[in-house]
């Protein structure tokens, strides 16, 4: 749901997801290709099939080890929410619609 999301506003999934091998380790995050908002970092080809996941925030690692899409999704919005962080415009339309 979130990809279609993503594809019916015209936004970018780069801006909500960072996808890395599924065997990267935390220190072979490329961090400086990371945005600088609450990010999920997919271990693997598809959000949907990954096993694990990890968050950063500000191209910093919050959580190395999340292991459902469902609860990385809920770190993203938490981190919003309890750093009060604005939704970047190019997500905006997306993350409004979830939120609601």
């Amino acid at each position: 749901m979130i990809l279609l999301l993503l594809s019916y506003f015209d936004e970018k999934e780069e801006s909500m997801f960072f996808h890395v091998e599924d065997t990267c380790l935390v220190e072979e995050v490329q961090l400086e290709q990371v945005p600088l908002t609450p990010t999920i970092i997919v271990c693997g080809q598809s959000c949907y099939s990954s096993t694990r996941y990890m968050l950063s925030l500000d191209r910093n690692l919050i959580n190395t080890n999340i292991s459902s899409f469902i609860s990385a999704l809920c770190l993203m919005f938490g981190s919003y929410y309890c750093f009060n962080i604005h939704y970047p415009s190019e997500l905006a339309s997306t993350l409004e619609f979830l939120q609601r």
